[in-house]
């Protein structure tokens, strides 16, 4: 944990500050994200089907942080972060499986499948690469 008299920054280590997080990130995404935007994805869409279940996924590798403004506990921002191999082992591209509800979400796989297998120069290993999800302040 890193502080100064008005902000922490800490990692993300339980449910609750997660929850809080997830949703921030959603609120942000949903107003400022030009994709969501674009898509008119509501906040609550957001956390339900992409914030909230990767938040989960990635809460236990200690990878993700927040900011928290210590006078009044709010927390200011927050990075949803994760072991690239592990996301890769939960969430696996299958390019010939049938296309999801988000077209967003089957190009993003198809850029992470790409990126791994053709633009990485070597075989992804545990703990090589940071694979950031999302951020916002």
């Amino acid at each position: 944990m890193n502080s100064n008299d008005e902000y922490e920054i800490a990692i993300i280590e339980n449910e609750t500050d997660a929850h809080l997080c997830a949703k921030l990130l959603a609120e942000e995404f949903a107003l400022s994200n030009p994709i969501s935007v674009f898509n008119r994805s509501t906040a609550e869409y957001l956390y339900n089907t992409w914030l909230w279940p990767l938040m989960m996924d990635a809460l236990d590798e200690k990878l993700s942080f927040l900011v928290r403004h210590c006078p009044t506990n709010e927390i200011v921002a927050a990075i949803i972060a994760c072991d690239l191999f592990s996301l890769c082992i939960k969430h696996s591209y299958d390019a010939f499986s049938p296309a999801s509800n988000d077209p967003w979400i089957d190009l993003f796989d198809e850029m992470r499948d790409q990126f791994v297998h053709h633009d990485l120069d070597q075989k992804l290993k545990p703990n090589m690469v940071l694979g950031i999800i999302a951020g916002a302040t």
